[in-house]
């Protein structure tokens, strides 16, 4: 028995780091400032949303509202339909295009995201966000030294977002470099977070610094701040994982599961 525990342990980690592959790009300030409500009100709020924008036909923020609960949700191809339906009442936005960006890129279409964010930068070369974003959407196509050039530009452009160095740990990481990850890593793990997000962002830190016990102090922190923080269950799982506790991985696994299966069933059957 003892023999197989490792080879569970590394499966479990590949199915948390397939799960955990989208906590990157929950970034976007929109994200960052949704509070995660239950199936029930969910289901409420998006009949208003289907009535508004059934209301107002000419109207883009009906269809932005709606399009960003179908990304919190997970419906990342209906967020995209109304993300252009939004651009095509209000062309020329950047950040229409840069939310239809981030639902390119977690439904998987990194080209498309690359192009959209690109677009934005054009509209807008002031937002360090779309640089943070465009750069995950280059690591996802491999294009290393172009994310290298988004984050330094984010950088620049705002030396305390604790989610540039995150993603730069993460860079650095992939590019073989582990005390430059570590580097960056300690950066974010010197912040003191005061919300979820910030907790999440500093768990993740801590996992590149091997520090799993802090990790799941973090993730437990945000948790306890927003029971309904998918995000939070997924980097604890990830912690756990690591500390070998497969049986706490696995139950905040089934948990963010659980969690997503509710919103998305109770919004696709309202």
């Amino acid at each position: 028995m003892d023999e197989k525990r490792p080879r569970m342990t590394a499966s479990l980690r590949v199915l948390i780091a397939v799960l955990c592959a989208v906590v990157g790009l929950l970034g976007w300030r929109m994200v960052r400032k949704y509070r995660a409500a239950s199936p029930t009100r969910m289901v409420a709020e998006m009949r208003l949303m289907d009535e508004e924008v059934k209301n107002n036909p000419l109207d883009p923020d009906p269809l932005l509202k709606r399009a960003f609960s179908y990304v919190v949700v997970g419906e990342y191809q209906k967020a995209v339909d109304d993300y252009s339906a939004a651009l095509a009442l209000r062309p020329g936005s950047w950040q229409i295009l840069g939310l239809r960006a981030q639902a390119f890129q977690l439904k998987g279409d990194y080209v498309r995201s690359l192009s959209d964010n690109t677009d934005a930068i054009k509209l807008n070369p002031n937002d360090g966000a779309l640089y943070v974003q465009r750069a995950q959407a280059n690591v996802r196509l491999r294009l290393y030294r172009e994310a290298q050039k988004d984050l330094d530009k984010a950088l620049e452009m705002d030396p305390g977002n604790m989610e540039v160095y995150l993603n730069r740990g993460d860079l650095d990481v992939m590019l073989k470099k582990p005390e430059e990850a570590k580097a960056e890593y300690k950066k974010v793990a010197s912040f003191m977070p005061d919300n979820p997000q910030a907790f999440c962002n500093r768990a993740r830190a801590r996992i590149g610094l091997q520090d799993y016990k802090g990790a799941v102090e973090d993730a437990s922190q945000a948790i306890e701040m927003n029971p309904q923080n998918v995000t939070a269950y997924r980097i604890r799982a990830m912690a756990y994982s690591y500390l070998n506790d497969l049986a706490g991985a696995q139950k905040d696994i089934y948990e963010s599961s659980q969690l997503n299966r509710s919103r998305r069933n109770a919004v696709n059957n309202r």
